[in-house]
């Protein structure tokens, strides 16, 4: 017998949510969020998706500041587009790079402009933003629905190779760090922080955001998909990647999956088989408690309601595919 989710993942502070689009990670997540909330436990659910859909689950209007959902205790939401994301990441580390690259070669202040445009730039910076929201302790629960998985996984890969590349690049200043460093003096004096310690600020940062992600005692990533190949072949492709560096998959969520007790005809009798051939891939190569089924539902999950009633699903206590009784409960 499985432990209904939320309880099994009553000691992690970060719940983190991946998969293609289209499988319905949001709704996991956001039905997540409330059920810890509905717990007593103050949570926040914080999507990165290039097209958040948060406010349209939750039926208000959220944005890019941390907000409340009215007139339920203890969840709170917050939207972050691309453009806020890059102008909190001016915010915190603007300074710093310019200090760094300002160092080396003369540059003006729209160098950051420039950087900001950078492909992985608005990804690296959520995982510096969610160390922060973590080791804050603001919140008993961080649920991350992040962005597709492509993102994710490259998000990742970013911050591996991020940590490399700061290594060359101190290999590569303390080299010429003092020649530089005769010039400026016979300019000006010396009055801002060493660049080379920004970059060991820097080194530590990569380390501490890697060591979140792969401490299984804090953070949990759960994959959402589809039993159709496209999902099937991703979600295998997501695993294997998130466990080379470190991460543990334990959950797999498996979506929209039609109920034996709705195959009342032939078309939906035919998708049941197709869906049943994947379903059983997933089964011989996670297991039985690795996964678990909620059924394709026939309204959308929109409003507080809903995804209490969708939670029933996340949080039955079954391990297998029996979705008559799983309707039955919700």
């Amino acid at each position: 017998m499985k432990k209904a989710l939320a309880s099994d993942l009553e000691d992690r502070k970060l719940i983190m949510f991946g998969g293609k689009g289209g499988v319905g990670k949001t709704t996991c997540a956001s039905s997540l969020a409330l059920t810890f909330a509905d717990r007593g436990q103050k949570t926040l659910i914080v999507s990165s998706d290039p097209t958040p859909s948060l406010s349209d689950i939750f039926e208000y209007k959220i944005g890019d500041e941390i907000r409340q959902i009215p007139n339920v205790k203890n969840l709170f939401v917050l939207e972050l587009s691309y453009d806020k994301i890059i102008e909190m990441w001016k915010e915190k580390f603007g300074e710093e790079v310019y200090e760094v690259i300002s160092s080396f070669l003369p540059v003006g202040r729209e160098i950051l402009d420039y950087l900001a445009g950078a492909p992985g730039i608005d990804e690296e910076f959520m995982l510096a933003y969610i160390l922060d929201l973590v080791e804050n302790g603001e919140f008993d629960k961080i649920v991350w629905d992040t962005a597709p998985a492509g993102h994710t996984l490259s998000l990742l890969r970013l911050e591996s190779r991020f940590y490399d590349h700061l290594t060359e690049a101190a290999r590569l200043y303390t080299r010429i760090y003092s020649y530089l460093d005769k010039l400026r003096e016979m300019v000006k004096p010396k009055t801002r922080r060493s660049p080379m310690g920004i970059i060991e600020e820097w080194k530590e940062l990569a380390r501490k955001v890697v060591n979140l992600l792969s401490d299984w005692k804090t953070t949990e990533f759960i994959v959402v998909t589809i039993p159709e190949a496209l999902g099937v072949y991703q979600t295998d492709r997501i695993i294997k990647e998130l466990e080379a560096y470190g991460i543990k998959v334990n959950k797999v969520v498996v979506n929209y999956v039609i109920p034996k007790s709705a195959c009342n005809s032939d078309y939906l009798s035919s998708r049941f088989k197709v869906q049943l051939k994947y379903i059983e891939m997933l089964q011989e190569r996670y297991g039985e408690e690795m996964l678990m089924f909620i059924p394709l539902l026939p309204y959308e999950v929109k409003g507080i309601e809903k995804l209490r009633k969708f939670s029933k699903y996340l949080n039955a206590k079954i391990k297998n595919l029996d979705l008559v009784e799983i309707e039955n409960k919700a």
